[in-house]
C-alpha cells in the first residue's frame, strides 16, 4: 500500500528501524521500507545495512554523497507503492500507532 523511505547520511538509524519493525507487526498492510545511505562512513553504512538485512528491509547505498534531492528522488523511483512516507533517519515516532495512523489517513483519501 505504501513505502517508507528513509534517506540517511552518517546517521545510525537502528532505533528508528526497530520501532518501524515493531509497528509493522501490528498491521497486515503491504508496506515496504527502503533505506538509502548517501555516502556515509563505512562503519555507519554497515550498521544500517546489517540492521536492514536483519529486519528484511531494503538497503541501497550510494558510493558518494549525491545530496538530499537526488537521494529522495532515487528513493521515490525505487519504491513500488503509490504512496510514500519519507522519514528522517534521526526521527523517532512518539506514538506506537504512528504507521497505522498514516495508513488510515491515506486509505480514507480519494485522490
Amino acid at each position: 500500500m505504501f513505502s517508507i523511505c528513509i534517506p540517511t547520511y552518517n546517521t545510525n538509524c537502528t532505533r528508528l528501524l526497530q520501532i518501524i519493525e515493531e509497528q509493522l507487526t501490528t498491521t497486515s498492510q503491504e508496506i515496504e521500507v527502503i533505506v538509502l545511505d548517501d555516502g556515509s562512513s563505512a562503519s555507519i553504512a554497515n550498521t544500517n545495512k546489517n540492521e536492514c538485512n536483519r529486519l528484511g528491509f531494503n538497503f541501497i547505498q550510494n558510493k558518494i554523497n549525491t545530496g538530499r534531492i537526488q537521494t529522495r528522488m532515487r528513493l521515490a523511483n525505487e519504491s513500488t507503492h503509490p504512496w510514500i512516507l519519507f522519514l528522517d533517519a534521526d526521527m523517532i515516532p512518539v506514538r506506537s500507532d504512528f504507521i497505522q495512523i498514516y495508513y488510515n489517513n491515506i486509505s480514507e483519501a480519494n485522490y
